[in-house]
């Protein structure tokens, strides 16, 4: 997330009570790893424990936030019913007034004059890149980020991940792939300038099945992670085990053995050792590779009461996921990183669950209030995550599917989930398409349209 100047001074004099609660929620996160003990004194790992529930504490603080600061913030940098008060409130308002060619124009005009500083950089691209999306002139829109990065280096480098994020999912969904090397040097450089923003862009490279270069990147990028001393805890290790997970899938995908041993493996894991946990590599090799497999029956989803934890239940969901991995790569030629996005988030919501629901079904069906939920906290406007949300969309009629061929699920049951989450799928879709990622969305609609 990225507040423009105006917001954060707001944020920082009239709203500093309501930011306060925010800063106090992510300090009690910080202060506990996310595989430490939790700090609840249940003996479980604090991911596994409070961590869910600390995380809508710390959304809901958020929320209040930027309702605050809707109300008392003006979306220009002038003020409604005032006369713009400077030279960049004058060029801010006739930009505003201004068409797609015109916008072009004035922003040149304005990098041509050597008055281009990284605000106006980023908030004149924003502006432009979502028309020139609209348009089909991403192109032109490169062009003009190529030459603010000639002319005017620190307004580019200012905002860099920002402008190489869009840029790439556009290369990306355009199959450019010879661009994404190049977009992803400045997260290569300097992970720790917007970690949120590099792992949104690991998300992307994993829906577009781009690993090599997203491990080439991370690799690059590994030395350097946390030297800032800014990093919350539990974010390197969360990043070395993204890495080390993405490393398997993709010696698997490319034929590898499910032997961690194998020297090429560790070659390509070297980067990313040592982890916290290679039993889950191991076992995603087995299951993923087909050597471990089982049957199952809808009472393995169901807690025994005073025999079982919600551990035990979780470690069954984390396996089964994996199963299903397994299915979308085998049978239904997905690529792997794209089925570990929604295998991750189907997880994660099933997880949030298990408290709440002791019917099987119920944890492993998502239903439409629950998934909304959770669909509008990957979409939230402080730190969206639209390729986790597009993917878990796209990929849930398949997961439904893969219920029914395991008989957890008969086909009339199966067809009853597909109808009461439609309008989920219809809402989400709608906010991807005309807000958070328009290039995301068409195969999420596909993929139901095949499904009904």
């Amino acid at each position: 997330m990225t507040w423009c100047g105006s917001c954060r001074d707001m944020i920082q004099q009239d709203l500093f009570f309501e930011a306060d609660e925010y800063i106090a929620r992510k300090d009690i996160m910080a202060k506990v790893g996310r595989n430490e003990p939790c700090p609840c004194g249940s003996g479980k790992k604090y991911k596994r424990c409070c961590l869910a529930k600390d995380e809508q504490e710390e959304r809901e603080a958020r929320q209040r936030i930027e309702a605050a600061a809707a109300s008392a913030l003006n979306p220009s940098l002038g003020k409604k019913g005032q006369k713009p008060e400077t030279e960049a409130d004058r060029l801010w308002e006739r930009f505003e007034a201004a068409d797609y060619e015109s916008r072009i124009a004035i922003f040149l005009e304005t990098l041509e004059s050597g008055e281009m500083d990284e605000e106006l950089a980023f908030e004149m691209l924003l502006e432009i890149w979502d028309v020139a999306v609209e348009k089909g002139d991403q192109e032109r829109f490169r062009g003009l980020a190529e030459r603010l990065q000639r002319e005017a280096p620190a307004a580019y480098e200012a905002n860099a991940f920002y402008f190489n994020r869009w840029m790439l999912e556009d290369a990306l969904d355009r199959a450019r792939t010879e661009l994404v090397p190049g977009l992803l040097a400045p997260f290569a450089r300097d992970p720790d300038s917007d970690i949120d923003g590099f792992f949104r862009v690991m998300d992307l490279l994993m829906y577009y099945g781009q690993v090599d270069p997203l491990l080439e990147t991370m690799a690059a990028a590994r030395p350097s992670l946390g030297s800032s001393g800014k990093l919350l805890p539990g974010v390197e290790d969360e990043f070395i085990e993204m890495g080390a997970q993405l490393t398997v899938l993709n010696h698997l995908e490319k034929g590898g053995t499910p032997d961690l041993e194998d020297p090429r493996l560790q070659t390509a894991l070297s980067p990313f050792l040592p982890v916290l946990d290679d039993g889950w590599l191991r076992l995603t090799l087995a299951v993923v590779s087909g050597a471990r497999s089982r049957s199952w029956a809808l009472s393995d989803f169901q807690r025994q009461e005073l025999k079982e934890t919600d551990e035990d239940l979780s470690e069954r969901l984390r396996l089964f996921s994996l199963e299903w991995l397994r299915y979308l790569w085998r049978e239904r030629e997905v690529a792997l990183t794209r089925g570990e996005l929604a295998r991750v988030e189907m997880v994660r919501h099933q997880e949030e669950q298990v408290d709440k629901d002791r019917d099987r079904l119920s944890v492993l069906v998502p239903k439409p209030r629950e998934l909304d939920d959770h669909l509008a906290g990957l979409l939230h406007f402080a730190n969206p995550l639209p390729a986790r949300a597009a993917t878990m969309l796209e990929l849930l009629p398949e997961y439904l599917r893969f219920l029914t061929r395991h008989g957890l699920l008969s086909a009339r049951e199966e067809k009853s989930a597909l109808q009461s989450l439609r309008k989920v799928h219809h809402d989400t879709v709608s906010l991807l398409r005309d807000h958070l990622a328009p290039l995301l969305a068409p195969a999420a609609e596909r993929a139901w349209q095949r499904a009904a």
